[in-house]
């Protein structure tokens, strides 16, 4: 087998080299069905299918073009939701054993399918620790012993989760392990690792490919990359893509040295990045130096010269509001918390915008965004479209504007059903009577206790001199933003909790933020400090 690995910096156009070299394949007569084609990260499984349609693919031609786990699932025929644990399993659980529980979300195999298994928040309560921390130790020992080891140690526990334990023995949480396996034995379900581990550990795989892709691999942990070597074992070549400087799912027991000590017959670094600009890619070359990478440096950024700011926390509202409506601008965030306190102040001021990955706004909901359009239009005395003349009435109680049916018909769009509640002249004379004069009935209509909308507060507050929307700014984490690019970014800086490991964690944070901008950076000092704060301290200070 040959094996390659391609270095690609932020930037350099990992992605387009993947789909590339699939390409020369397939024109050298290989059928794209003996390729596989894996990644952990969400936006890079959607880069390569868009990239691959622009090819004349489909989705469904790419029949191994997904995870790991979505790879694990076809090959052990487990398809079916009910397959997998779900919260009630949990609560079940916990119930029969004492354990406190709290409500978590989890992935369903659908969302697994499209984008792999991805860190859910979670409240840290007893259960919920448990079955965090027992995912986490499959991922990274791998071997029943070893994990069964590891728990007797507590080991890969943070020191806030060994004191909510600390009235559980070592034998009882190896006996809670136990029967939480047996439970899932016995009812015929899986966790998403599991799957990994069996495959891993039977090592009785009735699978092949030619050719085997791995892209994102600083992600991989142990126990994916131990299933990549078994899946890839009978494959021509094996291919790992990555760059350990964005090396950011630690919480996924992500080991970069798996990438950084790959031995291969063929090393690829890409030599150019078509996003960062000099003055940026400078300050990033800083972090990926405290990081121990030497190859940055023989690296070219773009030609344009790019610029970095260092600004105080107060200051980036009304930077922001300075910018045209059309640029594209990121705001990260290293937790979610800091992200609710910045959607405060900005929302207080006026300035209002979506957010992405798993953080959201009131304006990420279609229903909200409309109403808000147009109320601003009806302040300003312009024309609203349908769409958001339709969210409105069927936000609000049946008896103001439509009765019950109507209200159902306009909500499913239905044009058939919509003319049989009412004829076409007065369907129109409906959407029509929503209009400037009436306003202020609308905005009582919101106050109306069954009027089902959120932030009723900033509805209540529309004017003619409110601002529009900013549809190209958007608020998220630093590992929402992994894989994207904007023009202008602006990364909040924090002070890391006491227990983080700066070089493995935090540092590929903050140098995949800074690497995202094409041609601005802000660092924002963190509120009250100035010149403080990790961000100010490894590229700044």
């Amino acid at each position: 087998m040959k094996r390659i690995k391609v270095k690609g910096l932020p930037g350099t156009g990992k992605t387009t080299f993947l789909k590339n070299y699939i390409a020369a394949r397939v024109s050298e007569g290989i059928d794209v069905r003996d390729i596989v084609f894996s990644s952990f990260s969400r936006s890079t499984a959607l880069a390569i299918l868009r990239m691959m349609s622009t090819l004349g693919y489909e989705r469904r031609d790419l029949e191994y073009f997904r995870t790991l786990h979505s790879l694990a699932a076809r090959i052990l025929e487990l398809t079916s939701s009910n397959r997998f644990v779900n919260d009630d399993d949990r609560k079940r659980f916990c119930k029969r054993e004492g354990i406190q529980y709290w409500k978590a979300r989890i992935a369903t195999i659908d969302e697994i399918e499209e984008y792999g298994v991805t860190g859910e928040e979670y409240v840290p309560i007893e259960g919920n620790i448990l079955f965090r921390w027992w995912q986490f130790l499959k991922k990274k020992y791998v071997k029943e012993r070893e994990i069964k080891n590891a728990i007797l140690q507590r080991s890969e526990l943070r020191r806030v989760e060994i004191e909510i334990l600390r009235n559980f023995h070592p034998f009882h949480l190896l006996d809670l392990y136990a029967r939480w396996e047996k439970y899932k034995r016995s009812s015929g379900k899986w966790e998403y690792d599991d799957m990994l581990q069996y495959l891993v550990l039977n090592d009785g795989v009735n699978f092949s490919a030619r050719y085997f892709i791995v892209d994102e691999a600083q992600d991989l942990n142990p126990l994916q990359y131990e299933l990549v070597k078994l899946l890839s074992k009978g494959s021509e070549e094996l291919i790992l893509a990555g760059d350990e400087n964005q090396a950011i799912y630690f919480f996924n027991a992500a080991d970069s040295n798996i990438f950084r000590g790959f031995t291969a017959h063929e090393n690829l670094i890409l030599p150019q990045s078509y996003r960062v600009p000099r003055v940026i890619w400078e300050y990033a070359c800083k972090i990926a130096d405290y990081m121990g990478d030497t190859e940055m440096r023989d690296v070219k950024p773009t030609k344009m010269v790019g610029e970095m700011h260092y600004i105080d926390y107060d200051s980036a509202l009304e930077i922001l509001k300075g910018f045209d409506n059309n640029e594209e601008v990121f705001l990260l965030f290293r937790t979610h918390k800091m992200i609710k306190k910045f959607d405060k102040d900005a929302f207080h001021c006026g300035v209002y915008y979506k957010g992405f990955g798993r953080s959201v706004t009131v304006f990420n909901s279609l229903i909200f965004y409309n109403i808000y359009n147009l109320l601003r239009k009806l302040c300003r005395k312009e024309e609203p479209t349908e769409n958001e003349v339709r969210h409105f009435l069927i936000s609000v109680p049946a008896r103001y504007f439509v009765k019950r049916g109507l209200k159902s018909a306009i909500k499913k769009q239905s044009k058939e059903l919509k003319e049989q509640w009412l004829g076409q002249s007065q369907l129109e004379k409906l959407y029509t009577s929503i209009k400037a004069e009436c306003i202020d009935d609308i905005k009582e209509i919101i106050t109306d206790s069954k009027t089902r909308i959120k932030a009723k507060d900033i509805l209540l507050s529309v004017s003619s001199k409110s601002a529009p929307i900013r549809e190209n700014t958007f608020i998220g984490t630093y590992y929402a933003s992994k894989g994207l690019e904007t023009q202008v970014c602006f990364e909040f800086d924090y002070f890391p909790r006491r227990d983080a490991n700066i070089m493995k964690e935090e540092a590929p944070l903050i140098f995949t933020g800074t690497t995202r901008a094409r041609e601005q950076c802000y660092v924002v000092s963190p509120e009250g400090y100035f010149e403080d704060g990790l961000i100010y301290d490894m590229m700044l200070g």
